[in-house]
């Protein structure tokens, strides 16, 4: 009898040190650490080559934070000296609307509802309205940019003028685009991108809202 629950004990430790083996090794090591996936909104965050991955370490998942910041498109500052990491996510109010006319001061008047669907070959002309409240990063311009769904940057237009690094974005503003003259050629989804630009001239995007071409 005690040969046999012996035997049972070594089963069940094998199978247990078996699966421990084979969750550390799924995705491979780095380090001697296991790495782990991780999804944001089903999207996969992913790391390039010589990146440090996301990792499991004493059972907690740890990644760098910068990568999980451009999934909940929130900025990221890094203070070498202090060692310290600030997350930034101002919120961001933007749509998109059809028909759009400038009047003689240059200014964009919105004359039709908000759209996200276009029929496929139609050409629209359209404005991006965007409100923003609660920025506290240093962003010294931004830019609206549209993605093809292949993924190319097919027009965008970026407002810097006026705004250098002593002369900081509000934290409270609105701005309503020139209008974009955009032929939808492609079925699938557009992106409109909304961008803060840093000290360091980098653009993060920070919000974004999509156009189905069906």
């Amino acid at each position: 009898m005690k040969a046999k629950r012996l035997i049972i004990l070594t089963l069940v430790f094998s199978m247990v040190f078996g699966a421990t083996v084979y969750a550390d090794s799924l995705w491979g090591t780095y380090k001697d650490f296991p790495k782990a996936k991780v999804f944001v909104n089903d999207s996969e965050v992913t790391f390039k080559e010589g990146e440090v991955p996301a990792l499991v370490i004493d059972g907690s998942t740890v990644l760098p934070i910068r990568k999980v910041a451009e999934k909940l498109q929130a900025i990221v500052e890094w203070n070498k000296d202090t060692m310290t990491a600030n997350i930034y996510k101002p919120n961001v109010h933007m749509f998109v609307s059809e028909e759009v006319k400038i009047d003689k001061n240059k200014q964009v008047s919105v004359i039709k509802s908000p759209f996200s669907v276009v029929e496929t070959g139609k050409t629209v002309e359209f404005a991006v309205v965007v409100q923003v409240d609660g920025l506290k990063a240093e962003a010294t311009g931004f830019k609206i940019s549209i993605i093809k769904p292949d993924g190319e940057e097919i027009d965008s237009k970026e407002v810097t003028a006026g705004i250098t690094s002593n002369s900081l974005l509000p934290s409270i503003f609105g701005y309503t685009s020139l209008p974009f003259d955009l032929k939808f050629s492609q079925k699938g989804t557009y992106l409109v991108r909304f961008s803060f630009k840093d000290k360091d001239n980098n653009y993060t995007v920070i919000s974004q809202k999509s156009i189905d071409s069906v």
